[in-house]
């Protein structure tokens, strides 16, 4: 019983860790970029990344930044899906997929509400749609982030979580800087997309092991 609520303590320090600088990115002046500091700090540091520009390092971005697309996304999702029902973890299979849906949902309607626009700042590629929070950055944090937590929970030695989990976290890492190298969002955007796909992947958790509570079929 007491593991439990230590469990449950810390799930609820690092909710609270993550909802202050969501809150935080999420208010009015920051992601209208009217906010000074952070105004500065975004231009700074998309001016220190850009200055790495160079053919050759382009294109590996570029490949990178593909890792964060929807075909990509898409793809990883379905694979991962496929090797679940492999596995007869059926629910694991679906909750996966629709949970990384549903943040695609979420990532759209916060692109809606808060309508910032793209940086002009020595673009690369051009893209379309509102910039904040980083559609990329949430996705790539919640499809590898989801995808990594439920190969971990399967996994029995600490080598083998540790690996999976550094590979995803730099991945997504990765992701985010190629958006600000490219030029297409600000520093802000990648940083509230990963706090909102992080705080979704805490929601989707919580929501899993309830559903699959007491359950050890298909999980």
């Amino acid at each position: 019983m007491g593991d439990i609520r230590i469990g449950n303590q810390k799930r609820l320090l690092i909710s609270i860790t993550l909802l202050i600088p969501f809150i935080l990115l999420f208010s009015g002046p920051v992601r209208s970029g009217t906010a000074e500091y952070f105004r500065g700090l975004d231009y700074l540091i998309i001016s220190m990344v850009q200055s790495l520009h160079n053919e050759t390092f382009t294109t590996v971005v570029l490949a990178v930044t593909f890792l964060g697309g929807i075909p990509a996304l898409t793809g990883v999702v379905a694979l991962g899906a496929v090797v679940f029902l492999y596995y007869k973890r059926w629910i694991t299979a679906l909750f996966y997929a629709g949970a990384v849906a549903l943040g695609g949902g979420l990532n759209a309607l916060l692109k809606w509400l808060f309508q910032r626009d793209r940086p002009d700042f020595n673009p690369l590629v051009i893209e379309q749609g509102f910039s904040f929070p980083s559609g990329h950055a949430m996705g790539a944090t919640i499809t590898y982030g989801l995808l990594a937590y439920f190969v971990v929970i399967h996994l029995q030695e600490k080598g083998a979580k540790a690996t999976v989990i550094s590979v995803a976290v730099t991945l997504i890492l990765l992701i985010g800087l190629s958006r600000i190298y490219l030029g297409v969002h600000y520093f802000t955007d990648i940083i509230a997309g990963f706090l909102a796909g992080a705080l979704w992947i805490m929601i989707s958790v919580f929501v899993w092991k309830r559903i699959t509570k007491g359950s050890t079929a298909g999980v």
